[in-house]
């Protein structure tokens, strides 16, 4: 038998490096940039939070001051209540004593 001197088609792979590249880097996930991604989210969620916290504060003070102001008029209420009775009741007083020296005086002169 004789050898066989045939030659094999010799096959070469080449890859598209330049190719796969740039789709490498179109795909590939780095910290660069999502970066202001992230400090734009962190920076909404510190607005967010400023803001609740103001809401807050003014909601508090408005009830504080509120429950001030319906105090305060609770006490200037009865205070006022107070001088209208103190006032009746000395007018009833001075007309139920001019009644009487009235009446008094009408014993005399008879």
């Amino acid at each position: 038998m004789k050898p066989l001197n045939m030659k094999l088609p010799s096959i070469v792979c080449t890859l598209p490096t330049e190719g796969m590249r740039s789709i490498i880097s179109t795909v590939s996930i780095s910290l660069e940039g999502f970066l202001p991604s992230i400090l734009l989210l962190v920076m909404i969620i510190v607005a967010v939070v400023i803001v609740a916290v103001i809401l807050v504060v003014v909601v508090v003070a408005i009830v504080g001051v509120v429950i001030v102001v319906m105090i305060i008029g609770v006490f200037v209420i009865v205070t006022i209540i107070r001088v209208v009775v103190v006032v009746v009741v000395g007018v009833s007083f001075i007309l139920k004593l001019s009644f009487m020296i009235i009446g008094f005086l009408h014993r005399i002169a008879l």
